[in-house]
Order: C-alpha cells, then sequence, then structure tokens
C-alpha cells in the first residue's frame, strides 16, 4: 500500500489488492491542531510523526487512533536534512527508531519502546553529507543515500550508499560508490530482502535499478526503466521510491504519477492516474501494512 499524506492530515493510499486509490482515516486525532504533521517513518501498521514548529515527535497507530508523544531526544530540532527509520519487530511488537544527521552536527540516536528512552550512537562519517530522505534496511543493517563531500569542489559530485549496523550502534567507515554514470541522488529500497538501489543516468534520461552484489561489492544493474515510461517520473530528484511486497514504486510527488517494478517477473507498469486534489499533497510516501494489533 502506498500512503500520501495530505497538508489537512488526510491521508490516501493506493490499495495493491483492489488496484486503485482510496481514502484513509486522516490524522487529524493528534495533538498539536493547526500544525502539518509530517511523517517521518513507519513500519508494522504505525506512523512515526513530527509535529512543528516544535518538532515534538509521535507515534501513531492509523487505524486505531492511537498515539503516544515520546521524549523529547537529545538533539530537540530535527530538520528535513535528518533521516528517520522506524523498525518495527513482530516478534516482540517493540520498535526501534533511528533518526540521524550528516551535514551539521553529525550525529546520531536511537530510540527503543522497550525502554522508552532514546540513546546517542556513532556518528556517521564525516566525509558524507545525506541526499536523500530514503532508507532501507536488509539484515540488521540500515543504509542511506549519500554523497562523498571529501573533495569539496568536485564535481559531478560521487554519490554513495552508507551503511549503519543496528546491533553495534555504528555507521560503517567504508562507502558503496556508485558508477559515476549516476549524477543525480540515488534512492534505496529494501525488497524481497534485498537491497535495492534506483540511480538516473541524466545524460540519457534513463533511470536503472541496481543491486548490490556484496562479494566482490560491485553493483548490478538488475533493470532499466523503459523509454517510453520516463516522462511519467520525469526526474529521479523530484521522485520518492518506497517498496511494497515484490515491487518498487517511484511517484512523481509533482505530476503524482507512480510507475512500479516488480522485482520477481522483472517488469514495468504505470498505476491508475492519482484521482484526488493534487494540489493538498505533501510530498510524503511510504509503504504502509495497515495492523490493527500494533500497540504504539
Amino acid at each position: 500500500m502506498l500512503f500520501s499524506v495530505n497538508v489537512d492530515g488526510g491521508l490516501t493510499a493506493f490499495d495493491p489488492r483492489v488496484h486503485r486509490w482510496r481514502k484513509f482515516p486522516s490524522l487529524s486525532f493528534l495533538p498539536y491542531p493547526g500544525s502539518f504533521s509530517l511523517v517521518e517513518s513507519g513500519d508494522g501498521g504505525l506512523l512515526c510523526v513530527r509535529c512543528p514548529p516544535s518538532s515534538f515527535v509521535v507515534v501513531c497507530n492509523p487505524m486505531t487512533r492511537t498515539w503516544k508523544e515520546l521524549p523529547m531526544s537529545n538533539h530537540k530540532i530535527w530538520t528535513d536534512d535528518d533521516i528517520t527509520q522506524m523498525i518495527f519487530n513482530r516478534g516482540t511488537n517493540c520498535y526501534t527508531i533511528v533518526a540521524a544527521q550528516a551535514r551539521s552536527g553529525m550525529w546520531t540516536e536511537v530510540y527503543e519502546s522497550s525502554s522508552g528512552t532514546w540513546s546517542v550512537k556513532g556518528k556517521p562519517p564525516s566525509s558524507i553529507a545525506f541526499t536523500s530522505r530514503s532508507t532501507a534496511v536488509v539484515q540488521g543493517v540500515m543504509y542511506c543515500a549519500a554523497r562523498d563531500i571529501a573533495d569539496a569542489m568536485k564535481y559531478p559530485y560521487q554519490y554513495a550508499i552508507v551503511a549503519f549496523d543496528l546491533a553495534s550502534g555504528s555507521w560503517s567507515p567504508f562507502l558503496y560508490l556508485l558508477p559515476s554514470e549516476y549524477q543525480d541522488p540515488p534512492h534505496v529500497v529494501d525488497c524481497v530482502g534485498k537491497l535495492f538501489v534506483i540511480a538516473a543516468r541524466r545524460s540519457e534520461n534513463a533511470i536503472d535499478i541496481l543491486n548490490l552484489e556484496p562479494i566482490p561489492r560491485r553493483w548490478i544493474k538488475v533493470s532499466a526503466m523503459p523509454q517510453s515510461m520516463y516522462g511519467e517520473v520525469d526526474s529521479i530528484t523530484r521522485s520518492h521510491c518506497v517498496a511494497n511486497g515484490n515491487c518498487i514504486c517511484l511517484t512523481n510527488v509533482l505530476l503524482w504519477q507512480v510507475v512500479v517494478y516488480d522485482v520477481n517477473d522483472d517488469s514495468w507498469k504505470s498505476l491508475p492516474q492519482y484521482p484526488f486534489n493534487h494540489d493538498a499533497l505533501g510530498t510524503f510516501t511510504l509503504s504502509f501494512e495497515p495492523r490493527l494489533s500494533s500497540p504504539v
């Protein structure tokens, strides 16, 4: 299910079971009326929501309309340059939230619902800046898209994937550098238990799906979006990418058109045209699976 967020707290979603868009319960039950709640991440039927201007962080279940305000983290103000990842443990019904910033401040904090506390973890590598808010968790490791800023004068930029080990709370100093032909900020998703990267070859108006082969650490091009579909996405810098089941969804947040790549059968398709008011949409999408049993 693909989520979108309206500025008035209303939600819409694409339901793959019936292959159509539908309205969804809104976030109007959250506190702090009059503020635009920003959905940061979600997993296990829960959403992690930031409520500006004071950056209160709330975890909620939109199906049961229950919510809990989290204690303030050590870094009280999150910005749009931060990354946030929620990981829900279906065995324990507990969740972890990882928040990090690499552009300035260089910090990482982790919230554990089992203890109800934040803890400071290792700093991201000083040589990188996050380039998109997309994250992927595969086998206990969180991956993020970044730009190598060791050489500030270098252009075009060198993009890379960086890794954070959830168990040790530390970032790997090693950067998984992307081939130089990819000159736009990439996106990362976890799909069918694997890490995939969506990257653009701007000079050729092409978008590729890449997979990292751990040994000998090289990128394999899994598929390329058909040229006939490129106009629907137009630019990866204006797109959000999420994975749902065995599908990777690329959403143009200006045109509100969605192109889907099926990993299992190596096929591409477009979703039906978004039927609701485009002007009221926020710019965040995520994969969401409703769960009545998930506690906040």
